[in-house]
């Protein structure tokens, strides 16, 4: 054991006396945990801080009429989410949604299609097609933003799912 510490006093010595070992000592000690400090902070809630990607909303919904009652469920939708505060959502033209995920202006786009409030309604009653939202992400902008839209759709498949109930609720 006394070789053992003989060799440590020795070493320590040495690097005491060489500056050049200072500044790899103290490199090897600060820069991983930095690293690992940065990587945490930046990723820890990426889900939180999505208030400023920019997704495009169009609708073309042109309703339908219920016994007597027109019904816009694209509408309702585009309300609902102009209190959203998950994204910042851009209200344009289909046109504009297309172009604008393309150029990179948009991370995503979302496009309600004209028979989508006729599609719900008839789904309930004898038609077996589905309503379906267009969705469009710009995956070369940024892989994690896309995934972070994606999961946003999810949201808005939850809102559009309380919408439907709320007018179905009202509608009977």
């Amino acid at each position: 054991m006394s070789n053992v510490l003989k060799i440590l006093h020795r070493d320590i010595m040495r690097i005491l006396r060489v500056p050049a070992a200072w500044v790899i000592m103290t490199g090897l000690t600060v820069i991983p945990p930095l690293y690992a400090w940065f990587n945490i902070y930046g990723f820890w809630d990426p889900y939180g801080n999505t208030g400023n990607l920019q997704v495009a909303v169009a609708s073309k919904d042109a309703g339908y009429q219920v016994e007597g009652v027109t019904v816009n469920m694209g509408d309702s939708v585009i309300e609902s989410l102009r209190g959203d505060e998950n994204f910042d959502w851009q209200f344009t033209s289909e046109a504009e949604a297309r172009d604008g995920v393309e150029s990179g202006k948009y991370y995503a786009a979302v496009i309600i299609p004209t028979s989508f409030t006729e599609d719900i309604v008839t789904f309930i009653t004898d038609s077996t097609e589905r309503p379906a939202i267009e969705y469009y992400s710009n995956e070369k902008k940024n892989a994690i933003a896309a995934k972070i839209t994606t999961t946003g759709m999810g949201t808005l498949r939850s809102t559009i799912n309380e919408q439907f109930i709320n007018t179905v609720s009202a509608a009977a």
